[in-house]
């Protein structure tokens, strides 16, 4: 297994924490876990069950955490993207109130467009009147 590229990890406080943007998991890990997950995930290397809890690493691959192909993962999300637009019984939107990012998303539609453009109140009331 590897680690998803949606799958992003921080530290805050002595706490550490592993967030999916994918399945919108949120889980908080112990410190070796961590340290091993931000190291596989800088080489990209494999992640064996023999080097975190069992548990924990069911968990992650429950979770879409971690996944056998960024190429599967990316039909995954595909998938997901059109179940969405074919279904009626709600409405998405996508607002990007900022296209001044820093993050760098390799999924983000944005890609290299770097401008630093910011929504307007007009906007912001024309798109909450449309909804």
């Amino acid at each position: 297994m590897i680690l998803s590229n949606y799958t992003f990890l921080f530290e805050n406080g002595g706490e550490y924490y592993a967030f999916n943007a994918l399945s919108k998991a949120f889980l908080e890990i112990d410190s070796p876990s961590y340290d091993l997950l931000l190291a596989k995930q800088k080489t990209r290397a494999e992640i064996t069950d023999e080097e975190l809890d069992k548990e924990l690493f069911e968990e992650l691959k429950k979770r879409l955490f971690l996944c056998t192909s960024h190429q599967d993962e990316f039909l995954t999300y595909k998938a997901m993207i059109m179940n969405l637009r074919q279904q009626s019984s709600s409405m998405h939107l996508t607002i990007a109130p900022t296209m001044d990012c820093c993050f760098s998303c390799f999924y983000c539609f944005e890609r290299d467009n770097k401008t630093k453009s910011y929504i307007t109140t007009e906007i912001m009331d024309a798109i909450i009147k449309n909804i």
